[in-house]
């Protein structure tokens, strides 16, 4: 029992820096720098949909073992490169990103549907109050194609954008919530290492309270053993003294001696009890 309580405190302590190692490379353990790579490859990119240049990317980082950037930090870096017939370079700096919009004012909802004069117009707002330059009409509307939205056909009336959800509430343009590192602490991997780490923490107390209790139920055996071992001495002196007579002497004696022999089979059974778990392990 002990050296099973010892096991479990010791895989618990080893497990826990291990898993969280794990954890902390298997989110990036090797970044591929996306803005490294844009620099280098921007006349590639010119004119590709934004999936087909981050596949390129992300063959890259795949040729060079290292691990890709989310597609929505790729785009944010690549647009300009990726647009630069209509949004030259230059203008980068103080243009107003859609991707950043919709990170901000949009959530994706495969049932949901906006207008794009609707979505439009919300852009605009966001890129004043940020002070920048919003894409015209036309390079927002590329941009959506590029990025992945639907778009519904022009030529049925008024073009709509399926899969984007706006946001009724206006959200700052000069905050933009990172919500990467918010929901770190609730990963599949990080859930996992805690559901772990409790599991350990549960066998660890039960382990340990059942040894506890064990040992506590022993020490009143002994306990009680030695009361009456003490009786019996007492009987026994009582008995040579010549104050008490035969017959009660040995009626007394024999019921001592038959607790005697209880506790004896309980101490044995708890002994028992107690290796079963290393008995075990030696088959």
């Amino acid at each position: 029992m002990e050296k099973k309580f010892v096991f479990v405190l010791l895989a618990l302590f080893v497990f826990l820096p291990f898993a969280l190692s794990l954890d902390s490379n298997s989110i990036n353990p090797n970044p591929c720098d996306a803005k490294l790579y844009v620099s280098n490859n921007c006349i590639d990119l010119n004119g590709l949909l934004m999936d087909k240049a981050y596949a390129k990317y992300s063959q890259y980082c795949l040729d060079n073992s290292l691990s890709a950037v989310p597609i929505s930090d790729f785009a944010q870096i690549a647009f300009p490169c990726v647009t630069s017939k209509n949004f030259p370079l230059v203008q980068k700096d103080s243009v107003c990103l859609p991707e950043a919009f919709l990170k901000a004012c949009c959530t994706r909802d495969d049932k949901a549907t906006v207008s794009f004069d609707r979505l439009m117009e919300a852009y605009t707002s966001y890129c004043s109050g940020a002070n920048l330059s919003a894409l015209s009409g036309d390079n927002f509307r590329n941009f959506l194609v590029r990025f992945g939205t639907r778009l519904s056909d022009p030529s049925q009336g008024q073009l709509t954008i399926s899969g984007l959800l706006l946001k009724d509430k206006n959200v700052s343009p000069l905050v933009v919530e990172n919500d990467t590192a918010s929901s770190d602490l609730f990963s599949s991997t990080n859930i996992l290492i805690i559901v772990v780490i409790v599991i350990l923490l549960l066998i660890a107390v039960m382990i340990f309270f059942s040894f506890f209790f064990l040992k506590m139920k022993q020490n009143e055996v002994f306990k009680e053993m030695k009361q009456v071992k003490d009786k019996m001495i007492a009987l026994e002196r009582t008995y040579l003294k010549g104050k008490m007579d035969e017959q009660t002497y040995r009626k007394l004696m024999q019921q001592y001696q038959l607790r005697m022999t209880e506790l004896e089979l309980e101490i044995a059974r708890l002994k028992k009890k107690n290796n079963k778990p290393e008995e075990t392990e030696k088959d």
